[in-house]
């Protein structure tokens, strides 16, 4: 199947969580690049305040629709975006619809050279990365 005929099978809740997101990362990656992830962690978070409850639920398969449509528009949209504004794309998505997530970083096992990665966890595991990400990354807390 090409990807256009891929496209056409995406439903509705796909499409506009890959639309975000394709608007989403460029500016993510513009605004780290400018502010610093700090400043824009600080604003996404006012942006998107965590309520009590869910406020539009989402079920794990959704959420794992999300973080694909999240990777499909780093790696195929305006941008190429890295771990770092995909991660937070994913992250900042989710907290809006009411689902706890967090961003997590790490270094470099094997590598004497300083390498860093950002992946994200829902309930204790590895979304929108490899599972082995903390055999190859040493998580920072």
């Amino acid at each position: 199947m090409g990807r256009l005929e891929q496209l056409r099978t995406l439903s509705f809740q796909e499409w506009r969580f890959l639309v975000t997101a394709l608007l989403l990362l460029p500016v993510l990656k513009l605004s780290l690049r400018g502010w610093g992830f700090k400043r824009v962690y600080a604003r996404l978070e006012l942006a998107s305040p965590m309520v009590a409850g869910p406020t539009e639920a989402l079920s794990d398969s959704d959420i794992l629709s999300l973080v694909h449509m999240v990777d499909i528009a780093a790696y195929h949209g305006l941008v190429l975006a890295n771990c770092l504004p995909r991660s937070l794309a994913t992250w900042w998505l989710l907290r809006r619809r009411g689902v706890d997530s967090e961003i997590r970083f790490g270094v470099d096992r094997q590598s004497s050279d300083f390498h860093a990665h950002a992946w994200v966890e829902h309930k204790g595991s590895v979304i929108n990365d490899s599972d082995d990400v903390h055999q190859r990354f040493a998580a920072l807390e």
